[in-house]
């Protein structure tokens, strides 16, 4: 009590102040934590109060902002934490890095934007900045990404083998996410090309990859969100309410 009261007179009130301040838990390290435990809704608010507060705010933060974003439907705040994050490393010359933020960029602006021209040169920009790289995951996003092109686009004949060559890099890598991600637009594909048992068959298959947490929480959500619409659309509501139970029992802040 001495000590303090010595403190007090001697720094003076706006002192203290710093003091405590500097012995506030910072909120870039609370931001990971809550990102880690899936607290997006106070991921995203950390982690922006990070940012106004000056702290050294890494590439990798950003990403993961994005994707805190995403799971609470901040589409915008998404596209730009992700857009930040590949400058970001682009500037620092990782290029998988960048490439892998691009391509989430992609998936964002075509699939949650419905804006394909933009989204294509996201995709452009990933496979560009792949070139001459070691083998690694992204290169089997990007393959998993001219495939639904091409089925979407009336070249589902082109398109389904892609399919192939993204698993195969996803299996050599041990790679579940990547697996997954293949597994579930593949399985839309098949079904929207008449092959509907297969199709099914194989969103089941991979739901239950996703429940048994044998996933990432981003693929996870991924594969639940295409298994409900995949039921849905094919007009089997049971089967769509199943899949949409299961997703609500996982986390999303």
């Amino acid at each position: 009590m001495v000590r303090w009261r010595y403190l007090t007179r001697r720094a003076g009130y706006s002192n203290l102040q710093n003091i405590a301040v500097a012995l506030a838990p910072s909120p870039l390290g609370e931001a990971r934590t809550a990102y880690d435990r899936h607290d997006w809704r106070g991921a995203v608010a950390l982690y922006r109060r990070a940012i106004e507060a000056g702290d050294d705010v890494a590439a990798s933060d950003l990403e993961r902002l994005g994707k805190a974003c995403w799971w609470i439907g901040d589409r915008e705040g998404c596209l730009d934490a992700h857009e930040h994050a590949y400058a970001r490393y682009l500037a620092g010359g990782d290029r998988r890095k960048a490439a892998n933020c691009a391509q989430m960029l992609r998936f964002n602006y075509v699939n949650g934007l419905g804006d394909r021209e933009t989204g294509s040169g996201w995709s452009a920009k990933a496979a560009g900045l792949l070139e001459g790289l070691p083998e690694c995951a992204e290169h089997g996003y990007q393959v998993r990404l001219d495939a639904r092109r091409l089925c979407t686009t009336g070249h589902r004949q082109e398109g389904l083998p892609l399919y192939e060559q993204a698993l195969d890099i996803g299996r050599r890598l041990n790679d579940p996410d990547l697996i997954a991600l293949t597994d579930t637009w593949k399985s839309l594909d098949l079904i929207e090309a008449g092959r509907v048992e297969e199709g099914f068959a194989l969103v089941d298959e991979v739901s239950a990859a996703a429940v048994g947490g044998e996933l990432g929480p981003f693929a996870t959500g991924v594969v639940l969100c295409n298994a409900i619409s995949a039921y849905r659309d094919s007009g089997d509501f049971a089967g769509a309410g199943q899949q949409d139970g299961t997703c609500h029992r996982f986390p999303r802040g």
